[in-house]
């Protein structure tokens, strides 16, 4: 059985921030990101290096982290618990959007948008398996 089930946030104008990022990354970049997610499924909780919570700005918010051609690539996630078809508890990882990390530092701004996004995703729990 699988650990997690992966999600995509699907904001009011039913498109998926984190789609968009996903397709303008380089073929090796999604490679990557699409391996990092394979390894991910394996683990039982959330542990350094390759994802992690974030903190300050971040806080309530994960991020799955990656490296292709010097760049840091940050997928942000948030996390839930939901009950599935069968009854049973599931852990779900919504992905919010995703940013390129530079000088251990986020875009201005970007934890915001991303916390914004979580508020409206609890309000409307709009969301879709991921489709990479």
């Amino acid at each position: 059985m699988d650990n997690w089930v992966f999600c995509e946030y699907i904001c009011a104008r039913d498109r998926s921030d984190h789609q968009e990022w996903y397709v303008n990354l380089t073929s090796a970049a999604q490679a990557h990101f699409d391996s990092r997610l394979m390894y991910i499924q394996a683990l039982t909780k959330i542990q350094r290096p390759h994802w992690a919570p974030l903190t300050r700005d971040g806080k309530g918010l994960v991020e799955v982290r990656f490296q292709t051609e010097n760049i840091q690539h940050r997928a942000i996630a948030c996390m839930g618990h939901y009950v599935v078809d069968d009854g049973s508890l599931s852990d779900h990882v919504i992905f919010l959007g995703g940013l390129i990390e530079k000088g251990e530092k986020f875009p201005k701004g970007a934890l915001d948008k991303m916390q914004r996004r979580k508020k409206d995703l609890i309000k409307t729990k709009n969301y879709k398996p991921l489709q990479n």
